[in-house]
């Protein structure tokens, strides 16, 4: 059996290039374009959870045209 010693390494990066494993970029999405079937899955959230996405939404608009960082629109939820 080999004994290997602890040898600190980088982990990888999980995104290299902002980009997913499939080559697709990160930044600049909106939910039409990163989520499959994105308007079926909002038309079948309750009124509660739908209002709430929609605050959010509202949210992450207003901060990205405020030029704040991290901007919400990039946590995914729609724009």
């Amino acid at each position: 059996m080999k004994i290997v010693k602890n040898v600190e390494t980088a982990p990888p990066a999980r995104y290299p290039g902002d980009a997913n494993a499939h080559g697709v970029p990160l930044v600049g999405q909106n939910g039409e374009q990163a989520i499959k079937n994105f308007q079926l899955i909002l038309s079948r959230l309750s009124p509660a959870e739908r209002a709430a996405f929609e605050q959010l939404r509202a949210q992450a608009l207003a901060e990205l045209a405020a030029d704040e960082e991290p901007p919400m629109l990039e946590r995914a939820v729609g724009g």
